[in-house]
């Protein structure tokens, strides 16, 4: 959502998402009122009503913080009575994920045994306050305007491209949920088929559903640095406990237990659990004490890559990582001899790719390697980002990546078109055996592996797709 927001305002959207509660509305519309696309009488409105509930709600923080250690769970648990209608279901979704920002907010690594009650007016307050933090954060980014009528805050799309890029957003949000439970379904059924065993074919599967990437892929040093063979071992501790738990309809499995039925060392089991107790409430799969092991295999698929470069940090490997399986070896490599293969040379033929230093004059283009589309007939300049961070709030992390790799990424693929278009491409093009590329049938595209960033497009139209969606495309 904040793809085509000026780079002046990241910074103080950011800090907004980010700090809440110490945001000062009205004092910092008024500081960036001449870098706002809109700003108007009822944006100050908001801005006010903004800062009062912040101030009134500060003060019982603590409060807030003693109830969600102590009281409720971060994860809400459906029933029949919370889904009879798509508009609770919407609602509940919304309130999940401002549960989870207070609980990253208060850095909360314990949490009660409670699930929320919808009737706790005050806690629900400090959720619909976080909503509203969202909401304030798209207005000052240009893509939502706010409207005062009635005692009624209205909320709707700033213009037609804005309204655009929600439906992206949530059509790609959709695609991220379907293939999480899609994921997390055949996670389910090979526990099952292979009674907890994990084989060369399951690796395979999780590496690439969570980092694009076969485990089988990936280098023997890769495979032998410590935060893989730990990860590895994780996932293996994962798949037992969750066959038990599934062969015996239970919830959890005491450690003895796990230890008697399947291959696997207690000092390994215990490691595991003490590194999840160091993870953020939001961030663990695998809680309890040695006589109640407990797993969620939604937060396991959705926080795996954040738990691998906490590991990769904690075994001072991280660039080991990105040379080996993450970062450059994605970027450089991965993609390329993917797109190359005999599962995709029937439809595509890749190229070389152009750097800097290919042009003698100054330019910031890098376009990792161009693929013909011989269905469509058309060029794809891409240039490629690799994320090994989990999502985090939402829009926080989208905010983060954008700040980062993303704008690098498009001002080199803005480079390469601007060279392009004034001809001074032609020659390396025409050495790597791509001769008939033009404009118009040419793409520039921004290749990654963020789920919230899929299906979008900037207004001088370079596209972003998550590797997953190119490649089953």
């Amino acid at each position: 959502m904040y793809l085509n927001t000026s780079y002046n305002l990241l910074t103080p959207i950011y800090s907004l998402l980010t700090k809440p509660f110490d945001f000062f509305a009205l004092k910092s519309l008024k500081i960036l009122k001449n870098n706002l696309k809109y700003y108007y009488s009822d944006l100050e409105i908001v801005a006010n009503i903004y800062d009062e509930e912040k101030d009134r709600l500060k003060a019982k923080l603590g409060n807030f913080c003693y109830k969600s250690e102590s009281y409720y769970k971060c994860q809400l648990l459906l029933d029949n009575t919370l889904v009879e209608s798509s508009k609770n279901l919407l609602d509940l979704h919304s309130i999940q994920v401002q549960m989870e920002r207070l609980y990253d907010y208060f850095g909360l690594k314990r949490e009660g045994g409670s699930v929320l009650d919808l009737n706790d007016l005050e806690y629900i307050s400090v959720l619909n306050f976080l909503r509203i933090n969202e909401l304030l954060s798209l207005c000052i980014a240009g893509k939502i305007k706010v409207r005062v009528f009635n005692k009624k805050i209205i909320f709707s799309p700033a213009d037609s491209f804005s309204k655009k890029e929600f439906y992206a957003t949530w059509f790609s949000r959709y695609i991220e949920a379907s293939s999480n439970l899609s994921t997390i379904k055949h996670i389910l059924e090979l526990s099952t088929l292979l009674k907890g065993k994990v084989n060369d074919d399951v690796l395979d599967f999780i590496f690439d559903k969570v980092f694009s990437i076969k485990f089988s892929e990936i280098p023997i040093a890769g495979r032998n640095l410590g935060c893989v063979r730990l990860l590895v071992l994780s996932i293996e501790i994962i798949f037992s406990i969750q066959y038990y738990l599934i062969a015996n309809k239970t919830s959890y499995i005491s450690i003895d237990e796990l230890l008697d039925k399947f291959n696997l060392k207690k000092e390994d089991v215990v490691l595991l659990l003490e590194l999840q107790k160091k993870q953020l409430v939001s961030e663990q799969f695998l809680f309890g004490k040695e006589s109640e092991l407990r797993i969620n295999v939604t937060t396991f698929i959705k926080c795996i890559r954040t738990f691998f470069h906490k590991l990769s940090e904690e075994f001072k490997e991280v660039d080991k990582r990105e040379y080996l399986l993450g970062g450059r070896f994605f970027e450089e490599n991965s993609i390329k001899n993917r797109m190359s293969s005999l599962n995709y040379q029937h439809r595509y033929v890749v190229f070389n790719g152009i750097n800097r230093g290919d042009i003698k004059i100054k330019n910031e283009l890098d376009i990792e390697y161009i693929i013909y589309d011989k269905e469509e007939k058309r060029y794809y300049f891409i240039q490629s980002k690799y994320s090994i961070f989990g999502e985090r709030s939402y829009f926080e992390g989208e905010v983060k990546q954008i700040q980062s790799d993303i704008s690098k990424g498009l001002k080199q693929l803005r480079s390469a078109r601007d060279l392009f278009e004034q001809g001074r491409l032609d020659l390396h093009l025409n050495k790597v055996g791509i001769e008939n590329a033009t404009l118009d049938n040419s793409s520039f595209i921004l290749l990654h592996n963020i789920p919230q960033l899929d299906f979008q497009i900037t207004k001088d139209k370079i596209a972003l797709y998550d590797w997953n969606t190119l490649r089953n495309y």
